[in-house]
C-alpha cells in the first residue's frame, strides 16, 4: 500500500476524528465522554506544541481553538466551564496533567497504560519509597502525607496545612503540587476557576481499579497502546513530534513504532507533499 499524503488530507482526515467541524461539535456532557473514550487521551485547552486532540476544539468545532480573553463573548464558554466541574468529580475519566504537563484528560481504558509508564504501583507508602530514592521532593511528601491523613483537601487548607502562612513557600508549593500531578500521585477532584477551591486525593483512592490493570501491564504494552493511540488520532506523524508530545527518548519511541510496525499498525517512510521525510502513518 502507498503512503503519499498532503497535509491538507491530513488535516482534513484529523478535523473528522478530533470533531473539528462545526457538525461535529460536542454538545453534551455524554457526548463528551464518548469523544474521550474515542481518542483515549487529549488536552483540555489544547497546545500550540502538540496536535493531540482537545476538548475545546472538539466543542468549538473549529482547528486551533482557544479559551477567550477577558471581556471576550463565547458560546462555548458556558459549557467548558461546566466541563471542568464535572469531569473532575466523577469517575468516568481522569483529569490531571500527564500531556505536556498541561490540564489533559485519559480515558479509563487508557489510564492503566499512562499510570504503568509513570511507574505509579498506588499502594499508600509509595511516595514514602520514592522519597527516599530522590526521586520526589521534600515537599511533595508532605503533601502526600497530609493528603493520606484526611482528602481530599482544597489547595488553600493544603498548602496552610503543609507550609503554613509562610508566603516564601508558596513557589515550592506550586512547584510541588505540579510535580505531584506530573507523576501521577494526586488527582483534583473538585475543579473551579479558583485555584484555592481545587479539591485534592491521592489518586490511589480514586482509581483503584485502574491500577491494579498498571501493575499487571508491562512498559512495552505501555508504550504501544498509548503511540498507537497516538497515531489513530493524528494519523501521520514524526519522531520528534511523538517525542515532543510524549517526552518519550528517541530510542524508546524507535523501539515502539518497530513493535507497531511488526504488528501492521503503523506504515513507514511516508511522503508528506511528496517529500521523503521520516514519517509514519496509521494503516487504521
Amino acid at each position: 500500500m502507498k503512503f503519499d499524503f498532503t497535509w491538507d488530507a491530513i488535516e482534513a482526515r484529523r478535523d473528522k476524528i478530533q470533531r473539528r467541524l462545526p457538525n461535529l461539535a460536542l454538545k453534551t456532557k455524554r457526548q463528551t465522554l464518548g469523544f474521550i473514550d474515542r481518542v483515549g487521551f487529549c488536552f483540555l485547552f489544547g497546545s500550540e506544541e502538540s496536535n493531540v486532540p482537545s476538548i475545546l476544539g472538539a466543542i468549538s468545532g473549529a482547528r486551533g481553538a482557544r479559551m477567550p480573553r477577558r471581556g471576550e463573548r463565547d458560546p462555548y464558554l458556558s459549557f467548558m466551564s461546566e466541563l471542568r466541574r464535572v469531569l473532575p468529580s466523577g469517575s468516568e475519566v481522569f483529569y490531571g496533567k500527564v500531556i505536556q504537563g498541561r490540564p489533559s484528560v485519559v480515558s479509563l481504558g487508557m489510564l492503566p497504560f499512562f499510570l504503568a509508564l509513570a511507574h505509579r504501583m498506588g499502594t499508600r507508602e509509595e511516595h514514602l519509597t520514592e522519597f527516599a530514592r530522590g526521586r520526589l521532593s521534600s515537599e511533595a511528601k508532605q503533601i502526600m502525607d497530609a493528603l493520606g491523613e484526611s482528602s481530599p483537601q482544597e489547595t488553600k487548607g493544603l498548602r496552610l496545612c503543609v507550609m503554613g502562612r509562610s508566603r516564601s513557600f508558596a513557589a515550592k508549593f506550586e512547584k510541588a503540587m505540579h510535580e505531584l500531578q506530573t507523576k501521577m500521585f494526586i488527582v483534583n477532584v473538585a475543579d473551579e476557576y479558583d485555584p484555592t477551591a481545587f479539591q485534592w486525593a491521592p489518586l490511589y483512592k480514586k482509581f483503584p481499579k485502574e491500577l491494579r490493570r498498571a501493575r499487571k501491564t508491562s512498559l512495552d504494552e505501555a508504550r504501544e497502546q498509548v503511540l498507537g493511540k497516538y497515531f489513530e488520532c493524528q494519523y501521520v506523524s514524526s519522531v520528534r513530534d511523538v517525542q515532543r508530545t510524549l517526552g518519550w527518548k528517541k530510542q524508546v519511541i524507535f523501539r515502539t513504532l518497530g513493535s507497531l510496525m511488526q504488528k501492521g499498525m503503523i506504515a513507514p517512510k511516508v511522503r508528506v507533499d511528496g517529500n521523503n521525510g521520516k514519517f509514519y502513518a496509521s494503516t487504521a
